[in-house]
């Protein structure tokens, strides 16, 4: 069964026959069907190219893999012209110039550049508040 969705419980997301009659909000039951099954049952039919062991779900997803075997960056910061193969690494460089941290504590008020480093701060309060 999955669990993935609350909206979900009790069905099983292993074919897209299980969604046929799912009505969500106004979305079609087929694009959450093909989602899903992509995602979780055995979905990832999209070998990487030079047999690394890495498959994936979305071609799209392989292609951008495929860029670490090749070489091939294709995004450059315009500031100091550094390349990157994914659009997520230039933003996050792109931080070090602009100097911007959109990640906020809602505790202390301190800032990070990453999402990451946000929640493990937030570790500390949390243990704060065991104490």
């Amino acid at each position: 069964m999955c669990n993935c969705f609350p909206f979900f419980a009790g069905v099983g997301c292993y074919s897209a026959e299980n969604f046929k009659s799912i009505q969500i909000s106004g979305y079609s039951s087929d694009i959450y069907a093909e989602n899903l099954v992509s995602k979780h049952a055995s979905g990832r039919p999209y070998p990487c190219r030079f047999q690394c062991g890495k498959a994936f779900a979305h071609e799209s997803d392989m292609k951008i893999h495929m860029r670490i075997h090749t070489g091939e960056r294709l995004l450059q910061c315009p500031t100091c012209l550094k390349t990157f193969t994914k659009k997520c690494d230039l933003v996050r460089h792109t931080r070090t110039h602009t100097k911007e941290r959109p990640f906020q504590c809602s505790v202390c008020d301190r800032t990070f550049t990453l999402k990451c480093n946000l929640k493990t701060h937030m570790i500390i309060h949390a243990r704060e508040r065991v104490l």
